[in-house]
């Protein structure tokens, strides 16, 4: 069961949720949770064509990003 709605004119919700009053970033969290909520619908329906069940995912898996505050540290030691 899905946490977001969209409607075909593009619109879309957090169910339970008033999104004008999220603070910013809270807003972005549920925008990226309704973007990989389209995604998994595409894997899931058996009848999505190869390619797009190739490109949900491999967007899908690219939307895990860097932990805050680690941009720019590839390749740097762990910190202890």
């Amino acid at each position: 069961m899905r946490l977001t709605w969209k409607r075909p004119d593009g619109s879309w919700g957090l169910r339970g949720v008033e999104l004008a009053a999220l603070p910013p970033l809270a807003y972005a969290a549920a925008y990226k949770l309704m973007e990989m909520e389209e995604l998994v619908d595409i894997l899931a329906d058996s009848r999505s064509p190869g390619w797009l069940v190739d490109s949900a995912l491999e967007d899908l898996l690219g939307m895990g990003g860097k932990p805050a505050g680690r941009e720019g540290t590839e390749g740097a030691p762990e910190r202890e």
